[in-house]
């Protein structure tokens, strides 16, 4: 994640969708200082939660 981002320096805001019973995703990305911010419903027992991360201007 961090090459990514070092990759596209003039982002100022990452979002991303990940599994919501994949708690090692949540871990990982909120560890990363993404933040949960809704969720999408795919099926009746499938969700995506959505994360964002804003980037720091100098």
């Amino acid at each position: 994640m961090q090459l990514i981002e070092k990759e596209f320096p003039a982002a100022v805001e990452w979002n991303l969708d990940t599994p919501h019973l994949n708690n090692r995703n949540h871990h990982f990305y909120e560890k990363l200082g993404y933040q949960k911010v809704g969720q999408l419903q795919i099926t009746e027992k499938f969700f995506l939660y959505d994360y964002v991360k804003k980037v720091e201007t100098k």
